[in-house]
């Protein structure tokens, strides 16, 4: 009996690297990912069918290979906040925060009230309300020079 390269006797689909272990919902058709990933993985382990999968910790693997060859391409070393990013993406962390959150709590209570009048100062509500008092003024002396 022939085992496809594809899927296995158990259900279990094959990774192009690590064999069938996996469920085909953990793998990646490899005909989605982008060409100059694909060439990286073409020079290291040749030609494969269009079918094939590879699985999501060998394809982030790829990943920040290539990445990791364009940014030194480009500047020749990794500083510190690239070397974080590339372990972010390999470990899918998420890279910021929500600064409104972060800060919310460091507000005072007169900065608080700064952003509030603000935030109205450049709202529609503001802009209409004060078209219509300044046309309301224009109206008042337009009547005062009449009489």
């Amino acid at each position: 009996m022939s085992i496809s390269r594809e899927t296995e006797q158990n259900g279990r689909y094959a990774c192009i690297i690590c064999g069938p272990s996996h469920r085909r919902g953990d793998l990646v058709p490899l005909a989605t990912i982008r060409e100059p990933i694909l060439a990286m993985i073409r020079a290291d382990r040749g030609e494969f069918p269009a079918e094939a999968r590879i699985c999501r910790d060998h394809l982030n693997t790829y990943r920040d290979l290539y990445i990791r060859r364009a940014i030194e391409a480009d500047k020749g070393q990794l500083d510190e906040l690239e070397t974080e990013v590339l372990r972010s993406l390999k470990e899918n962390d998420i890279l910021a925060e929500n600064a409104e959150e972060v800060f919310e709590g460091e507000l005072t209570f007169g900065k608080r009230l700064w952003d509030s009048i603000a935030s109205f100062g450049g709202s529609w509500k503001f802009i209409i309300a004060f078209g219509v008092v300044l046309a309301g003024w224009i109206a008042l002396n337009i009547v005062g020079l009449l009489a």
